[in-house]
């Protein structure tokens, strides 16, 4: 945030373990921009404590990345030059009340809930709280705040009047629809885009039978 400040340094946020285009896209634009440019990676470490190894280190980005607890972004001053919004917010609907698993699959985190259940809590809330601002910060950068937002609480109302908390199998279908969207969102565009090719390829070969 405070190298934005500047007007005249490229600034991106990634995680390729998550979204590898956006990732592909941050150093290409970094490498043109006629000045400073920052990229700030994701990188799963040893230290980290995942649970299943480092072996879960894609999983862990992606779960970062849906949980809101790295948010992706790409911030090009030459944008402001054309007219249009600096600001690229590159994944809109983080869950935030799914952050607190995420961190207890990591022992730098679970760790001190083991030692300290109460003082884990409260810092965990402050951790989403946190997390949550500066989400929002960047969503008004990206002149977006208020149509995100709007969207996201109307995804936090659902999930509370979902089959497992209020007992209305009815809602599922909708439930379900919006963790295919979350998970959708966590995959790169190459993945969906293998996705999609395998879908097609089934489909002719039923046409063809």
């Amino acid at each position: 945030m405070m190298a934005m400040t500047y007007g005249h340094v490229y600034v991106a946020q990634i995680a390729s373990g998550a979204n590898q285009m956006q990732t592909i896209k941050a150093f290409e634009e970094a490498e043109r921009f006629p000045g400073p440019s920052i990229i700030i990676a994701y990188t799963p470490c040893i230290t980290h404590g995942l649970a299943g190894g480092m072996r879960q280190s894609l999983k862990e980005a992606q779960e970062a990345v849906a949980s809101g607890y790295w948010s992706l972004y790409r911030y090009n001053p030459l944008l402001a030059e054309k007219g249009k919004q600096p600001m690229t917010l590159d994944f809109k609907k983080p869950a935030f009340d799914q952050m607190p698993a995420f961190m207890q699959t990591q022992v730098r985190f679970a760790s001190l809930h083991s030692a300290n259940p109460n003082a884990a809590q409260a810092l965990f809330e402050k951790t989403v709280s946190d997390a949550k601002t500066r989400f929002y910060n960047y969503a008004r950068l990206a002149g977006q705040e208020e149509k995100i937002r709007a969207k996201l609480e109307k995804t936090d109302v659902t999930d509370e009047n979902s089959p497992l908390e209020s007992g209305h199998p009815e809602q599922t279908t909708a439930v379900k629809s919006t963790r295919v969207r979350r998970e959708r969102q966590t995959l790169s565009e190459e993945q969906l885009a293998e996705r999609a090719a395998r879908r097609a390829a089934r489909a002719k070969r039923r046409q063809q039978e």
